[in-house]
């Protein structure tokens, strides 16, 4: 997303990324559910804690992003300018994790986001 000069990369893909998170949930589940698989429950349980936190940031991600490009253009254009610092460090944070996702595209470092920047993205 370019707005003014800078470059904020966007996910594009979010329909494909939650029907894989909704896959590998389905699949661990099924595997659970097997007689088969109770040496691999420790692990299959670590998997399946891994996936809901996946599941959750990208709702959250996808949620903030929608909301981002919308309120991005009047912010900057200092629209609200009570409203500018707030929106600034918001702004700052967002594009900062998406630089992030960029550079490692791996799913899996998205769980090492600390719960505090998932609050603060939340806000």
């Amino acid at each position: 997303h370019t707005y003014e000069g800078s470059n904020t990369p966007l996910i594009q893909n979010w329909k494909q990324i939650f029907i894989e998170i909704n896959d590998k949930q389905n699949l661990l589940s099924a595997l659970s559910d097997s007689h088969h698989a109770v040496s691999l429950k420790d692990a299959l349980d670590l998997h399946q804690s891994r996936l809901n936190k996946l599941d959750s940031l990208f709702h959250l991600i996808n949620d903030v992003q929608r909301r981002w490009v919308v309120l991005v253009p009047i912010y900057l254009k200092k629209s609200l300018p009570s409203e500018h610092d707030m929106f600034a460090k918001a702004d700052a944070q967002f594009r900062s994790l998406m630089k992030t996702i960029e550079e490692y595209p791996k799913v899996c470092r998205l769980i090492e986001v600390e719960s505090s920047s998932q609050a603060d993205l939340a806000k």
